[in-house]
């Protein structure tokens, strides 16, 4: 049994609710993972259950006229299942620690959808949103992106959504220290 992406998105960007939970089940078919919200663009993902798997969608959602749409939607499925746990102390990044690459924090990939709805002379395609999420260890906190602070749920993969040039992404500690930053991958 499918869900209402669209209703299920609304309810996380107002309430921002996340319940904790390791599995989907017959009685849990979907879960809210994380949501994002810059301004009029808001990236929401839930974890769906699927014939014998474990599925990862996310959704982009555009706010006109004081109501928000769906704009495009991506489904994912590479180790779902463990997408759903607590998360590592450290991040394996699969590289050398010599290299400085932070255990904290990794981006995944990112995507981009186009907002045809604020076509103007200038714009007259509509406007590329950009969306990725980010992974973090259990040391991280929060994670901010261009100046907005994300607290970290449960599983430690965080969403954003943007407009324009690729943002810094910081990964903070309880006490405010800088773990680890990052720059989503070009489209």
């Amino acid at each position: 049994m499918a869900y209402d992406a669209l209703a299920e998105s609304l309810r996380l960007i107002e309430t921002g609710t996340l319940a904790p939970r390791a599995s989907l089940s017959r009685s849990c078919r979907h879960l809210a993972m994380a949501v994002d919200v810059a301004g009029n663009y808001a990236v929401t993902m839930f974890a769906r259950r699927s014939v014998g798997r474990t599925v990862i969608d996310s959704w982009v959602l555009a706010r006109r006229d004081g109501s928000w749409s769906m704009i495009c939607g991506e489904t994912g499925s590479n180790a779902a299942e463990h997408r759903l746990q607590y998360r590592p102390a450290r991040l394996d990044v699969g590289l050398p620690p010599e290299l400085g690459l932070s255990s904290h924090i990794a981006t995944s990939h990112t995507g981009m959808a186009r907002d045809t709805g604020v076509r103007s002379v200038f714009r007259p395609t509509g406007r590329w949103v950009y969306f990725t999420s980010v992974k973090v260890s259990a040391e991280v906190a929060t994670v901010s992106i261009s100046g907005r602070q994300v607290i970290v749920p449960w599983h430690g993969e965080v969403p954003f959504v943007w407009t324009g040039r690729r943002p810094q992404i910081e990964a903070r500690a309880e006490d405010g220290t800088l773990l680890g930053q990052d720059r989503p991958c070009a489209p």
